[in-house]
C-alpha cells in the first residue's frame, strides 16, 4: 500500500521544477539529505524510479512525468482547502499583484492607496516585469494576478480588460514628424527586456516602414528610457498615457502611428485553477471601479510636435 504524504508530493514537485537535489533543498528550506531520502522512500512505495540522475542533476522519468501533474493538483487543493477555512471573507493577508513599469507608475499609485486605506489588514506587495514574464508568474502561482499589456488569452488564465489607451511613437522632442524618424538611421530602439508586448511591435511597425532599427538599447525603467530618448538617443513605442506627463514637460515628443489610433489594452489576469480570495476579490472589485470607459488620447499639435502627421501602420 503506497502510503504518500503532502510532504513527499511538494519534495517531488520542487526536484522536478528545480532539477536538482540541492536546488530543490535549497527552495524548501530543508538538507540535501532529507530531500534524497523523501525521494527514495517515495521511489520504493510507488515501486518505479521517478528520477533519472546525471551529471548536471536529475530529471524526471517516464513514471515521474505522469505523477508530475497529480501531485501539483493535490498540492493546489490542499493550498485551495487551507484557504478556504481560513478566509472569513474580511479581506486580510498577503496579496502579491504584478504590473508593468508603466502601469505600476502611472496607473497603480492612487488605486493602492485607496485599497491601502480601505483594507489595511492586507499585506499588498506589486512586482514589475514585463508582460511575459508576468504572466509566467501568475501561471505558476507566484502572483495572485497581474496587469498586463492584452488582448490575452492563455489556457488556465482568467483575463479582464482594464485600460484602454494609445500606442504611440515616442521621439526626441525636436523631432516634428515622422518621417524624420525614417530618415535618421542612428536612432536606437529603447526598449524594456524581451517579453514587453511593445518592443516586437515597434520594430514591425519600423521594419514595415522600410527602416528597420541598427541598434538596440534596452532599459528596465520608464524614467531611464524617457530620458534617453530625450537625450536624443531613439524612440520608443508606448502607451500615450502612461508618457503624457514627459511630453507636458517638454522632454519628448508623441505621434500617432495610424489615423484612427492603435489601441494599448491593459488586460488583469489570473490563475483560472486558484480559489479568489476575500483580499484579491476587493482589489479587483477596486481596480474596475477606478478603470476608465475609455481612454484614447487624440493629440493636438503641440502635443505631438506634427502638423500632419505621416500614416504609419502595423
Amino acid at each position: 500500500m503506497v502510503d504518500m504524504n503532502l510532504w513527499d508530493l511538494k519534495i517531488f514537485n520542487m526536484v522536478a521544477r528545480t532539477g536538482g537535489i540541492g536546488r530543490a533543498s535549497a527552495e524548501l528550506n530543508t538538507v540535501q539529505s532529507n530531500v534524497t531520502a523523501r525521494m527514495r522512500r517515495l521511489e520504493e512505495e510507488l515501486g518505479t524510479p521517478l528520477f533519472e540522475r546525471h551529471s548536471r542533476g536529475v530529471a524526471l522519468t517516464a513514471a515521474g512525468k505522469r505523477l508530475q501533474p497529480y501531485a501539483v493538483q493535490v498540492i493546489e487543493l490542499m493550498n485551495q482547502a487551507k484557504q478556504a477555512t481560513a478566509d472569513t471573507g474580511a479581506p486580510s493577508g498577503p496579496l502579491t499583484i504584478g504590473a508593468g513599469a508603466l502601469t505600476a507608475s502611472q496607473r497603480l499609485p492612487r488605486l493602492i492607496s485607496r485599497y491601502a486605506q480601505t483594507w489595511p489588514d492586507v499585506d499588498l506587495s506589486v512586482t514589475t516585469s514585463t508582460t511575459g514574464r508576468l504572466i509566467e508568474d501568475v501561471c505558476s502561482h507566484k502572483l495572485d494576478g497581474a496587469f498586463v499589456a492584452g488582448p490575452i488569452c492563455v489556457p488556465g488564465l482568467i483575463s479582464e480588460p482594464m485600460f484602454m489607451d494609445e500606442l504611440v511613437l515616442v521621439t526626441p522632442p525636436s523631432v516634428r514628424c515622422l518621417q524624420e524618424v525614417l530618415d535618421n538611421r542612428s536612432l536606437r530602439m529603447i526598449v524594456f527586456p524581451n517579453g514587453c508586448a511593445y518592443r516586437p511591435q515597434l520594430a514591425e511597425l519600423l521594419h514595415r516602414e522600410g527602416a528597420p532599427p541598427r541598434r538596440t538599447m534596452e532599459l528596465y525603467s520608464l524614467d531611464a528610457i524617457m530620458n534617453s530618448i530625450g537625450a536624443g538617443l531613439g524612440v520608443a513605442l508606448l502607451p500615450a498615457g502612461g508618457v503624457r506627463p514627459y511630453v507636458r514637460d517638454g522632454m519628448v515628443a508623441t505621434h500617432r502611428i495610424d489615423e484612427k489610433g492603435r489601441p494599448a489594452e491593459t488586460c488583469f489576469i489570473r490563475s483560472a485553477s486558484l480559489r479568489v480570495s476575500s483580499a484579491a476579490l476587493e482589489f479587483i472589485r477596486m481596480a474596475a471601479h477606478f478603470r476608465p470607459a475609455v481612454l484614447l488620447p487624440h493629440f493636438t499639435t503641440s502635443e505631438s510636435g506634427a502638423g500632419t502627421p505621416a500614416r504609419l501602420t502595423v
